[in-house]
């Protein structure tokens, strides 16, 4: 009786096993840490391409849905409504944000713009600060 209570559980070799293999990966990473973040680097390049492509209505290469500009570096996701802030602090930026469109089948409501598209968008809706229509800052209404 007294053996039982102390026995080692029957999944140990696993337990063991996955610590090693866990530790191994660890070091690997360590080892070939340049090739591990050029990989990472262009799978979020890749992955940004798609959801980019996605939201531009074309067939393969993005461009932003108001004037065409075509460098994926200044291209944005632009919230359609204008509640961009809001879904910010709900669903995160960057990536985290083009992972959540992905997974819930690329919802309705978002398009591709450029930088200086949706700044002027922004300014033509009165959209800041909080990412709702607000009329009342007569800085901004005079532009």
């Amino acid at each position: 009786m007294f053996l039982t209570l102390f026995r080692a559980p029957a999944n140990i070799h696993v337990l063991v096993r996955q610590a090693a293999h866990k530790t191994y990966c660890a070091l690997w990473q360590q080892e070939h840490l340049d090739r591990f973040r050029e990989a990472n680097r262009s799978s979020k390049a890749r992955f940004k391409h798609i959801v980019l492509s996605h939201y531009s209505g074309s067939n393969g290469k993005p461009r932003c849905v108001r004037c065409g500009f075509e460098d994926i570096r200044a291209l944005t996701i632009d919230h359609i409504a204008g509640n961009g802030a809001q879904e910010k602090r709900e669903k995160g930026t960057g990536e985290k944000f083009y992972y959540y469109l992905r997974k819930h089948g690329f919802p309705e409501g978002y398009q591709t713009l450029c930088a200086n598209c949706q700044f002027i968008k922004r300014v033509e809706n009165k959209e800041w600060g909080t990412g709702v229509k607000r009329v009342e800052n007569k800085e901004y209404n005079n532009v």
